[in-house]
């Protein structure tokens, strides 16, 4: 049969619950878990922390998200990876930014492509190409 636990019937001082476990916790739940938190969340970890998912995983967020990260970020994605941007997409690399492929390149645009290093610029447009710079060679 189901168990329910309440702490208090009202958001008042001394309704609140703390728990303090002195060494390792582990919960299991032998089917589904719902969790809901019906004003903010926070949760701080003082080492590292892991997380598996057997199967599929989604997150939605219907605000702003943000995301820091102090060392190194390092993804491995072992099947395709797409993005979809509804608005500009813009990307600032302090160091160098290196692409190496195995197939073909294909940047596709419907008003102009543009390369810029210093004052020089190729830009490719539909009406053709246009190349600036102090010196041409070809």
């Amino acid at each position: 049969l189901g168990q329910t636990v309440t702490v208090g019937k009202e958001n008042a001082g001394g309704h609140d619950q703390s728990i303090t476990v002195a060494h390792d916790r582990s919960i299991t739940v032998r089917n589904d878990q719902t969790l809901k938190v019906k004003n903010d969340r926070m949760v701080s970890i003082s080492h590292d922390d892991g997380l598996y998912v057997a199967n599929d995983r989604k997150v939605t967020v219907e605000g702003k998200q943000e995301h820091t990260t102090t060392g190194d970020h390092i993804s491995l994605v072992k099947g395709s990876h797409s993005l979809e941007v509804k608005g500009d997409l813009a990307r600032k690399v302090s160091g160098a930014l290196g692409i190496k492929v195995e197939d073909d390149i294909v940047l596709e645009s419907s008003s102009r492509i543009s390369l810029k290093v210093g004052g020089s610029f190729v830009v490719i447009h539909p009406g053709g190409v246009d190349i600036m710079g102090p010196k041409i060679n070809l």
